[in-house]
């Protein structure tokens, strides 16, 4: 028997895609601008409506991993029907849809991928589940129309700069599957008053977010990001430049680094444990009151920042309007720990000078009880505490600290020379 060729061969056992086809609107033939339904399986296939509306009365489907349907034009796309992709990759290029059914994206590597500004102006919401993903490219606007419902390890990715906008969101089977969220440097999300909870969020830097945020995983809130609405993360970090409208809350631990100034609940009971790392300003603040629970950990690492604080007590790193410190108010075990470690000499930071440091403010109640559970642990290479500084006045704890001075390596090295030919001279004379 004679071997078929090779080609021929992987022609019979690979699955062939059709070759691509397009549908555009024609003004002289109005009939092909309307199909019952458009099943699309393992092909290459553009939609364009730059010149008119394009309809389908029925469902619309991408179906087939390595299948490509991209869709374009001023003009609506409409879908009576459901819109669906499952395997394959639809992509809106500066598209206008109009679907009644729900748009469904489903089965990795599943992905609706926008770019340029695109719109959904019907009734349909839009649904991924089961690895099924939103990609926003670079700049892209998404205008979702109605809500997100994310199940089973669905994900969001937004480019740089990119926005979405979208009415609410819905996350099902959270805790058993792992819904994540992706934002490059930039980008927008718009869901006012709406809640994102998601197990899994990154953010990059100068990000906005117009929607209350509650991550089951540690969440860190990068330099120049604004969220405009609550926040709670198991594990929270929040840097510099952040600022968070809302009230703020955390399961396990509060991390605030370098410059930071957050606001919490305003009735706050600390619970488990903060951290302030060079501590400024205001590091944190309640509008209100200001509870330790028992075992509650507050951790202070003062630095060139806490300068802010010198003889300010409006400007305390801790600052409150009613601290809580009496009988019942602060739980046994609880703990105020301060640090040097973060000071360093500086412009700021004068060697040999004393700085008078506002590290908690209670404006309207004075908090002498604590005196018992605040712990002055190091001082650093640079800075000491002054004996006897732990000082509780008008309101507020202060503390004072000294620059000290800090040999230059020449002298070290010179020091270490000495040292070396002394012990050689004792040898000799040995």
């Amino acid at each position: 028997m004679k071997r078929l060729p090779l080609l021929l061969i992987f022609s019979i056992i690979t699955p062939s895609f059709a070759l691509a086809a397009n549908w555009e609107y024609n003004p002289d033939a109005p009939e092909e601008n309307t199909k019952e339904e458009l099943k699309l399986q393992f092909v290459n296939y553009s939609i364009d409506t730059t010149g008119g509306v394009l309809t389908v009365t029925g469902d619309m489907q991408n179906y087939g991993n390595g299948s490509s349907v991209s869709i374009t034009g001023a003009n609506n796309l409409v879908v009576g029907g459901k819109m669906e992709t499952m395997y394959g990759r639809t992509t809106l290029d500066n598209a206008n849809l109009n679907v009644t059914g729900d748009i469904n994206t489903m089965y990795a590597p599943g992905e609706i991928f926008v770019t340029g500004t695109s719109s959904q102006n019907g009734s349909g919401k839009w649904v991924f589940q089961s690895g099924g993903k939103l990609t926003l490219d670079e700049s892209a606007t998404l205008n979702a129309g109605n809500r997100l419902d994310m199940y089973f390890t669905a994900s969001v990715n937004m480019g740089a700069n990119s926005t979405l906008n979208v009415s609410a969101f819905q996350i099902l089977y959270e805790n058993e599957t792992g819904f994540s969220f992706t934002m490059g440097n930039g980008a927008t999300i718009n869901a006012s008053g709406q809640t994102i909870k998601v197990k899994n969020f990154t953010l990059g830097s100068n990000n906005t977010i117009n929607a209350n945020l509650n991550i089951l995983n540690t969440f860190e809130v990068g330099q120049g990001t604004t969220i405009n609405g609550n926040l709670t993360a198991n594990d929270l970090i929040i840097n510099n430049g952040a600022s968070i409208s809302g009230n703020i809350s955390y399961t396990n631990s509060l991390t605030v680094n370098s410059g930071a100034s957050v606001k919490l609940a305003d009735y706050f009971h600390l619970s488990n444990t903060i951290t302030l790392n060079d501590a400024g300003a205001k590091a944190i603040y309640s509008g209100v009151e200001f509870w330790f629970n028992a075992n509650s950990t507050l951790n202070i690492r003062m630095g060139n920042n806490s300068l802010a604080a010198v003889n300010n007590r409006e400007n305390a790193l801790v600052y409150t309007l009613y601290g809580k410190a009496g009988e019942g108010q602060t739980g046994a075990g609880a703990a105020i720990n301060l640090y040097l470690s973060d000071f360093e000499l500086g412009e700021d930071f004068v060697e040999g000078e004393t700085y008078k440091i506002a590290v908690l403010c209670s404006r309207y109640a004075g908090v002498s009880g604590w005196e018992g559970i605040i712990h002055l642990i190091d001082d650093s290479a640079v800075a000491d505490f002054v004996d006897g500084s732990l000082v509780h006045e008008s309101n507020t704890w202060w503390v004072s600290v000294m620059a000290v001075s800090v040999p230059e390596p020449s002298t070290c090295a010179a020091a270490a020379g000495l040292l070396a030919l002394a012990f050689v001279a004792y040898r000799r004379r040995k």
